[in-house]
């Protein structure tokens, strides 16, 4: 049977990459916050699962931009990628540190989530120029 050595696009590789570690990272946060929350305020509870849902569903999201760019390079998933990544980083982050109880500073999980909103309608972009 013959194999291929195709190697995956290097944009590719990158979100799949980044989609590996949100998920694995995001299945590690959610077994100690099952396993050890009873030490964690509920509102911190809260803030910690809407940060691991926005984590888990934009691994999910860099999965479909790889398959994507992995069909058809496009500038526009490329940055869609790049925003999730970003986006998730900073709202996600934010989130579980002030779940942590750490004291508000710059805004950053307004700007993470803006970046998110925004490489979704790059993603209807995309779709639109075919």
């Amino acid at each position: 049977m013959p194999t291929t050595t195709q190697r995956l696009a290097p944009l590719t590789r990158l979100w799949l990459a980044a989609a590996g570690l949100f998920g694995a990272s995001g299945m590690v946060i959610a077994a100690l916050l099952a396993h050890r929350a009873a030490g964690v305020a509920p509102t911190g509870l809260a803030l910690a699962h809407t940060a691991l849902e926005i984590q888990i569903w934009h691994a999910l999201a860099l999965l479909g931009i790889a398959a994507l760019c992995e069909r058809r390079h496009s500038r526009v998933l490329s940055l869609a990628g790049t925003g999730f990544v970003l986006g998730t980083l900073a709202f996600s982050g934010a989130v579980y540190a002030a779940a942590l109880g750490a004291p508000p500073g710059w805004p950053i999980a307004p700007v993470g989530g803006t970046l998110l909103i925004l490489s979704w309608a790059a993603l209807v972009a995309a779709a639109a120029a075919g």
